[in-house]
């Protein structure tokens, strides 16, 4: 069948093609963990209510003996907690739970004496046995779109590279059921095998921490906390899982697929970052024939998370990837530069003088609908600074751009966005920017405003995408894969700034404290208003283009007790979160003020880390 194509495609169109399918697949793997983690999440606020509420009912100053939590329940307790089992056993036939444990139930409905401390293991064990029968059935669902979509867009790309097309072959549901129950590594589990004995050692862990608790005397509140951080763990796990055994069929479709098509070569391509592993490192441009393809030795997963994928190779080329550097800036890479020396030249500062800088022009910007409001002349002007912005910014705006809307371009209030419903603003002053009032110095750049109500606008969609809710914000729902409370919990941007924003102010006061004592003055006579004044005054000896972002952050986390150039003011942070703003700033300021960037860098440094984070992941 190939033999007869005239259209050819050098390495880099393969490449670039397949590292988008793979992102597309990635993006995919993130809001199934998402919804996954809703699940544990769900199920660790019913436990801790659950575990209160027994404490509450048989223990004395929230302690008990374990003697006392083997005393049998009393035939009035005994007939609340049978009602309860029948109630479990109804859902567990509903959903299909395992036959075993619906026999464990009956079995437990039909005894006439049981005891406290088994009451309450039967109410946790069956909290979790929902959990993981929900988290089953998203993954098997995941894994059946994972191979189904990966299996045709691969052969879409193949034949659009191509120029030609042909009819192909449905995917029989029977298959797809016997290829997602297919155990493919050396233990002989099963991505539901994984799962289901991760219920098993979570249960056990959380009977163990039950029972130890009691033996010695401690209250609710210790056995919560470590059966929280228990529940971090396997929520953790659940994310490896999703993202390796996704990995695994989406190769598996995409073999499928080439084998379909008569492709006999293919090409390994890592991703190009700090976090790519050894394995991934050494193999990256290695090409093996269709033949000698082996999961984990000859083709990806190569290791739990790994993100390397494969495209076709059909001939010698001397085509080039694009790679980005820390600058911002973006090369062409020849097709045969291997990892190890990108990583020299882009993440060890070695000489890029004999790269070619990439070509701005072929990166095409969606605007969607908005060019029917804007009109050509502020869509060409918006369009000009997207392509000047940083590659990730591009991408994030071109994946949201049919999305995006415009309730009103020409609003004479103040320029807002209602979440998905769109931007209010006046395009024709916006265009300008904005002069500040005292001063008449520019002190937001022409179309920055538009920038930053946008920014509000992707952030609801995102949220919109995790959420399914048309009026929430992502600065308050993701939580950071990177910065972790201790129970396992990820940090929002919200809940970064705030952290941030006190560790800074408490810093300036403690200098305040320990110079008033040098001086001979009590520590007490410095006020939290001095600590205020400072942290005006130091972001007012900026140049206005670079802070005025960062004063309307500090005017959230301060309820404007810091206000310096600008800010919302104090009734508004009532209604509206820090990190709903902040989201937005740091989005415009990415997009065309690298001055604003780093000053938002340089007094919330792990907060814009998250933002980053929320770009690559979502975006």
């Amino acid at each position: 069948m190939m033999e007869n194509l005239i259209i050819k495609r050098n390495g880099e169109y393969w490449n670039r093609r397949f590292t988008a399918v793979e992102q597309l697949a990635h993006n995919e793997n993130v809001r199934t963990i998402t919804g996954i983690e809703r699940h544990f999440i769900n199920a660790q606020r019913e436990l801790d209510q659950q575990i209160n509420a027994w404490y509450g009912r048989f223990a004395e100053n929230n302690q008990i003996t374990l003697a006392d939590a083997r005393r049998w329940l009393n035939s009035r307790e005994l007939a609340e907690l049978k009602w309860d089992v029948n109630e479990y056993i109804k859902h567990a036939q509903e959903v299909g739970l395992h036959p075993g444990y619906i026999k464990h139930l009956e079995n437990a409905s039909a005894r006439f004496h049981i005891s406290r401390l088994e009451a309450l293991k039967i109410q946790t064990d069956h909290t979790m046995m929902k959990m993981f029968s929900g988290y089953d059935d998203a993954a098997t669902k995941h894994m059946k779109r994972a191979y189904s979509e990966s299996y045709y867009r691969t052969c879409y790309e193949i034949q659009r590279g191509l120029g030609v097309g042909w009819d192909m072959a449905a995917i029989n549901e029977n298959a797809l059921n016997k290829v997602i129950s297919r155990p493919w590594t050396t233990d002989g589990n099963t991505f539901s095998d994984r799962i289901w004995n991760g219920k098993k050692a979570l249960i056990d862990r959380v009977h163990t921490e039950l029972t130890q608790n009691m033996i010695l005397g401690r209250g609710p509140d210790r056995a919560i906390k470590n059966i929280a951080a228990d529940m971090g763990v396997s929520r953790r796990q659940a994310g490896r899982l999703v993202m390796t055994e996704s990995a695994y069929f989406h190769e598996s479709a995409d073999f499928a697929a080439l084998k379909s098509l008569d492709v006999e070569w293919y090409e390994i391509i890592a991703t190009l970052d700090r976090k790519t592993s050894q394995i991934c490192q050494d193999m990256d441009g290695e090409k093996f024939p269709m033949s000698q393809y082996q999961v984990s030795v000859t083709a990806p997963p190569f290791h739990p998370w790994c993100r390397t994928t494969k495209a076709p190779y059909f001939e010698d080329d001397d085509g080039e990837r694009v790679a980005r550097s820390a600058d911002g800036k973006t090369y062409k890479i020849p097709s045969n530069m291997k990892y190890k020396e990108w990583k020299s030249v882009f993440v060890d500062g070695g000489d890029k003088t004999h790269l070619k800088k990439a070509d701005k022009a072929d990166i095409i910007i969606k605007m969607g609908v908005l060019g029917a409001s804007l009109g050509d002349t502020h869509t060409a002007a918006m369009t000009g600074i997207l392509e000047n912005a940083p590659p990730e910014m591009q991408a994030v705006w071109n994946k949201y751009a049919d999305r995006l809307r415009i309730e009103n371009a020409h609003y004479k209030g103040g320029a807002h966005c209602m979440y998905t419903k769109g931007v209010s603003m006046d395009i024709d002053k916006v265009a300008q920017g904005n002069k500040s009032y005292s001063t008449g110095e520019l002190e937001k750049k022409p179309y920055y405003t538009a920038y930053h109500e946008f920014g509000h606008n992707i952030s609801s969609l995102m949220a919109q995408d995790v959420t399914g809710l048309n009026f929430s914000d992502i600065a308050d729902i993701y939580e950071s894969k990177t910065f972790i409370f201790e129970g396992g919990k990820g940090y929002t941007l919200t809940d970064m700034l705030h952290k941030e924003g006190s560790e800074y102010i408490n810093g300036i006061w403690n200098r305040l404290k320990s110079e008033a004592k040098a001086n001979g003055l009590k520590a007490s006579s410095v006020r939290k208003a001095d600590v205020y004044q400072i942290l005006k005054a130091e972001i007012k000896s900026k140049p206005i283009m670079s802070c005025t972002d960062i004063s309307d952050i500090w005017d959230g986390i301060t309820k404007s007790k810091a206000r310096a150039h600008y800010g919302h003011g104090a009734s508004y942070w009532n209604k509206i979160s820090v990190g709903t703003e902040a989201f937005a700033e740091m989005f415009s300021a990415t997009v065309m003020n690298p001055e604003s960037v780093a000053q938002i860098k340089h007094y919330f440094p792990d907060s814009y880390k998250i933002f980053e984070e929320i770009i690559e992941t979502l975006g």
